[in-house]
């Protein structure tokens, strides 16, 4: 099967999201955003779960109970990500790169999943790692599979409404070429942590110099 000319552009730009995200996390260099190669040091459990503001959501231990504002935490196994149901509170909470990156690996997988898989996976099923080598590893596999799902697809099945069965999401009402690029943006925001911790919420981005510093400056992007 011949690659359709809009999936070459959709691939370069998931990988570059997905390189981008994974150097600026684990190192030990990566792109500083002006064509220069920087050492980045790998990111530690201290940073993956910092919460540098009072009410975070984060992942949690779940004997700990969700956190505050959280009534749940989702997920199964040791520990589990803060959630609210039926819905979440407004306006809506800081989140930890624990947080975000959970929150991505399960969406990148459960689509991918919902896409070419079983159609089985569920978000009560997904485990959220508390350490950061676990939780980069769980991203690693969960963008493999979501490229996968990308690659299997030709012109007709991007145009396809709901070829993603995913149901926690609007997956069943907008074509997969739309669910990719969203799946990229939160790629690239959830990446935006080098020199700084990123906190990312409805409203935008922000960034937080990292605990290495012990500093609290802020700015919106």
């Amino acid at each position: 099967m011949a690659t359709p000319p809009r999936l070459i552009s959709l691939l370069a730009q998931f990988d570059f999201a997905r390189k981008r995200l994974a150097d600026r996390m684990a190192g030990p260099e990566g792109d500083s955003g002006n064509g220069v190669s920087i050492e980045i040091p790998g990111m530690t459990d201290e940073e993956y779960l910092w919460e540098p503001v009072p009410d975070c959501w984060s992942v949690r231990l779940r004997a700990a109970g969700p956190g505050p504002g959280a009534t749940v935490l989702v997920g199964a196994g040791e520990w589990g990500r803060d959630s609210a149901r039926p819905s979440h509170p407004s306006p809506p909470p800081f989140t930890t790169i624990a947080w975000r990156l959970s929150h991505l690996s399960e969406m990148l997988t459960l689509r991918a999943d919902h896409t070419i898989g079983r159609h089985a996976l569920t978000r009560d099923g997904y485990r959220s790692s508390g350490d950061a080598a676990g939780a980069l590893a769980a991203f690693g596999s969960g963008a493999e599979a979501w490229r996968m799902a990308l690659v299997s697809a030709d012109d007709v099945a991007l145009d396809t409404v709901g070829r993603s069965t995913y149901p926690d999401g609007s997956d069943q009402t907008i074509p997969s070429s739309r669910l990719s690029g969203g799946l990229i943006r939160n790629c690239c925001t959830t990446g935006q942590r080098s020199p700084c911790c990123a906190i990312s919420t409805a409203h935008g981005i922000v960034e937080f110099v990292s605990p290495r510093t012990q500093s609290a400056q802020a700015r919106y992007t």
